[in-house]
């Protein structure tokens, strides 16, 4: 696998001005975790992932899964954001879901870049989705509860706004950092530099279950308020999970390339 510290990554991942998407976790979070992933690939992963793309960019790709979400061709797509299971129930294979089908879906993609009888088009939408979908699944509140339409529901006050828990974990902690989305990403490399050889293994529902184990830190502010403030510490707590989430999905984006492109290395 080879290492460096992220500047050629950074560098294939200059930002588009795209707005921020409602309920998915943005397009600064899909980006960084893919400079970290792209560093990472071997060699043939390398060159799949460029023939794969074809004439799109990584950028646009691991953004796209959210840009389409809303068109009626892709209404299917739209319960593969998230799951929904409870508080102590832990994330197997078996485990009861209340909603969404995000490790599902994962796997459906996954299984289509590896099938040589797909459609080009098809191979590159199943990437995107693998790509974007491994993101979401780092992101506490996609593996939520669904009395509270994980954090929708839950409205909180952040530097002076009112928003709702979902979007605050999707993008404003992110945001606050005050980083522009490559300077963001290579702050991830050390993280991922340190917890690679650990994170790039595991299931989808470990991965999963990664998730679900942070709500007691996700839920930790004054329920007593009708809007709860955010405060510093939970500011601060919340900046450094994002920061280790968005790297674990990196590395880990990187391990399913490998392990489907090239797994003699």
């Amino acid at each position: 696998m080879r290492r460096g510290h992220g500047l050629a990554a950074a560098a294939l991942l200059m930002a588009l001005a795209l707005p921020g998407l409602a309920r998915a976790w943005g397009p600064e979070a899909h980006r960084a975790a893919a400079a970290v992933m792209v560093d990472r690939l071997c060699p043939a992963a390398q060159a799949e992932l460029r023939a794969v793309l074809g004439d799109w960019t990584l950028e646009a790709a691991v953004v796209w899964p959210d840009r389409i979400r809303g068109e009626d061709r892709w209404a299917h797509t739209r319960d593969w954001h998230y799951m929904n299971i409870g508080d102590d129930v832990p994330v197997t294979p078996d485990a009861p879901v209340e909603g969404g089908r995000i490790l599902a879906a994962l796997r459906e993609q996954l299984g289509r870049l590896e099938a040589g009888q797909v459609e080009p088009t098809e191979r590159r939408e199943a990437l995107a989705f693998v790509l974007h979908l491994v993101v979401d699944l780092h992101q506490p509140l996609h593996v939520g509860r669904a009395a509270d339409r994980g954090g929708n529901e839950i409205r909180v006050q952040f530097d002076g706004r009112e928003t709702n828990l979902h979007q605050l974990w999707d993008g404003r902690l992110l945001r606050s950092a005050g980083l522009r989305t490559e300077d963001y990403a290579r702050s991830l490399e050390p993280l991922a530099l340190l917890g690679e050889a650990e994170w790039a293994a595991g299931t989808l529902e470990g991965w999963a279950d990664e998730s679900r184990r942070l709500r007691p830190w996700v839920y930790d502010f004054d329920h007593r308020r009708t809007v709860p403030g955010i405060s510093r510490r939970y500011a601060e707590t919340g900046r450094q999970l994002t920061a280790m989430r968005l790297a674990q999905a990196g590395v880990r984006s990187a391990y399913l390339l490998n392990r489907a492109w090239c797994p003699a290395e």
